[in-house]
Parts: C-alpha cells; structure tokens; sequence
C-alpha cells in the first residue's frame, strides 16, 4: 500500500510555516519549517518540510543547520527536489549567516590578544574542513584594517609556498618582516605534545625520527598521522 503524500495545503494551517511566521514570527518555526520557506516548494512525491527534512540530514557528520556549510552545492542536488537554484538559495543562506557573525562585531575592536583574534574568525573557520592560514594587518592600536586567505593546506597542515610569500613581499602586500615570521613558523608544525621538523628531509635527506619512549599512544598515533599526511613516511625509534 502506498503511503499517502500531503502537499503543504492539505495540513492544518497550524503546521504551515508561512501562516505560523504570519502568526507567530520566524522564531516559532522549527529548523525545517525555516528551510521550507526559503526553498519555496518540494517535489512531486514530498512537501517541503519533508523535503528540508532531508536536507538537515544530508550531511553524514554535522546534522542540522550547521550542515549547510559544510554542504557543496552538487551534494545538495543529489536530493531529489533540489535543484541548482535551489542549491544556491540554501548555500547563501549559510553565507548570510556567516557575514551577520562578522557584523555584529564592534567597530574598533582591539585585536590585541589570540582569543580576541580567535573569537573574530571562529564562525567564519570553524566549518573548514581544511587548514586555511590568514594574515591579518592591523593598525598600530591593534584595530584590524583588513586580512586576506595566504593559503588553504590539508586536513592537519597549511604550509605557506615561499614563492607566493615573495609574491607578496614584491607586491607589497606583506612587509618583510611579516615574511621572515612566515619562513621562521613554516618548517615546524607544533602539535603542543611534540614540535615536529617538517622540514628535516629537504635539509638532510632523511625524515624526522620519532623517539617513542615515555609518549602516550594516541599522541605517537597522531604525530605518526600528522608526518604520514605530509611525506607518507614516518620513522620511529626506542
């Protein structure tokens, strides 16, 4: 026996997400209702609650809102009733969001700590699923004057190319001695637990040598995947 599809008219109006928001106003609707409304309609076989139903629960790690950040516009049309302008609205919609965080933060706001720094790019980082490396330019009172994307690297790395830093240096969009602080973190990767040498195997010919004694395992078994990922060769010793 089939199973009986209600379009969004055949629901008491009670359930509506457009005559709840004339109601009640956009916060009474549930996070399905919300997407409901911004995608208009839904399929020939589901409405479109269900159908933003399916959308929250696209992404196979981070359910929810949350999801549509981490949601590329080809898997959102995997769904059947999402299209590509469809894709789009959802995927502006979480750019919307993101751009509001940022607005919402005070003009002239001292940049004078890595929390303050860390609490202005959070909502904007925190769904990369990459590591991304920023330079930011402040003023000589801390105020941010601008910042821009040096690199995107690896899932655990993001290591600045030296020729794009010298790229900038000549067109100065980095001062000198931004550069040099650039090349002095590059052949290190600090992991807090154990500081690795990255960069040993260009100098030397051979890779880091990991002493194993008195570490924990799972810190070895993410200091062994973090040179994996880099280089597919890891070297320990007793």
């Amino acid at each position: 026996m089939s199973q009986k599809y209600y379009t969004m008219k055949d629901l008491p109006e009670s359930e509506q997400p457009y005559e709840k928001l004339e109601k009640y106003g956009a916060a009474s609707l549930s996070d399905a209702e919300l997407i409901a409304v911004l995608i208009r309609n839904g399929s020939h076989h589901k409405n479109s609650v269900i159908l933003a139903s399916e959308i929250l629960n696209l992404h196979p790690v981070h359910k929810g809102l949350i999801g549509l950040h981490y949601l590329s516009g080809q898997e959102l049309t995997k769904i059947d009733g999402i299209g590509k302008v469809k894709a789009a609205q959802l995927q502006c919609a979480a750019e919307i969001s993101n751009r509001m965080t940022k607005q919402r933060k005070p003009e002239g706001e001292r940049f004078d700590s890595p929390g303050t720094v860390a609490g202005f790019f959070m909502e904007e980082m925190r769904t990369k699923e990459t590591e991304h490396t920023l330079v930011v330019f402040l003023d000589n009172r801390c105020r941010l004057i601008r910042y821009e994307l040096l690199f995107v690297g690896s899932v655990s790395a993001s290591l600045a190319n030296p020729r794009e830093i010298l790229k900038k240096v000549q067109a100065g969009e980095l001062s000198l001695d931004q550069a040099e602080r650039l090349f002095r973190r590059q052949p290190f990767d600090e992991m807090g637990y154990a500081k690795l040498d990255t960069h040993r195997k260009i100098r030397s010919g051979f890779a880091e040598v990991i002493f194993c004694s008195g570490k924990a395992d799972d810190h070895l078994l993410r200091i062994f995947g973090r040179l994996y990922a880099q280089d597919a060769e890891v070297f320990g010793t007793r």
